[in-house]
């Protein structure tokens, strides 16, 4: 009886993990909302940052118009920044 609840066990644990995945985004940066804490790209898509002294340290050194990549994971309904570079190019 026991063997056969192991299988079972790990399964019903396995679909109760969930795993982030951190994704990558690069673009031209077409406007930054301090109030809101987002930034969109020229695209359109719109990233969130997780508060405002993630914010202020992020955007350091990058304005509108600038080429950056972004490292994001989905939280809720937000594309939500975990690290954003300028680029060249």
């Amino acid at each position: 009886m026991r063997k056969s609840l192991i299988p079972f066990i790990v399964l019903a644990s396995l679909g109760t993990a969930t795993a982030a995945l951190a994704l990558d985004a690069t673009g031209t940066i077409k406007s930054i909302d301090q109030t809101n804490m987002t930034i969109t790209l020229s695209d359109g898509t719109v990233y969130h940052f997780a508060d405002t002294k993630t914010m202020q340290d992020q955007l350091s050194g990058v304005k509108p118009n600038d080429h950056v990549k972004l490292t994001w994971d989905m939280v809720g309904q937000d594309r939500q920044i975990e690290a954003l570079d300028a680029v060249q190019g």
